[in-house]
């Protein structure tokens, strides 16, 4: 919501969610909310494409799997961006998580 604030207000700003809840505030700030889940990669399919740019902001998974340097949400979405046209320009930003 920080980032969207700071954008140019002609841009189409979409954003991923993985909860239902969310869908309201996001369409009350003028974001197009597109319902899925990194960690589910099949609900991502409506994603592929449709971005020129896109910021990258999840963390990445628990460590349940025990390969704590593997980023499957961030595999997932390029998977998914990839299908038709990758976007021009892809921002990820990191957290303290990645790090283990």
């Amino acid at each position: 919501m920080r980032v969207a604030a700071q954008l140019p207000s002609h841009l189409r700003i979409l954003a991923l969610t993985s909860s239902p809840d969310r869908l309201p505030a996001l369409r009350a700030a003028g974001i197009e909310p597109l319902l899925g889940n990194l960690d589910q990669a099949q609900t991502l399919a409506r994603m592929s494409g449709v971005a020129h740019r896109v910021i990258h902001l999840a963390p990445p998974p628990h460590e349940a799997s025990g390969q704590w340097w593997r980023d499957t949400r961030t595999a997932n979405l390029l998977q998914t961006l990839r299908r038709r046209s990758p976007p021009a320009q892809f921002v990820y930003g990191s957290t303290s998580g990645v790090y283990g």
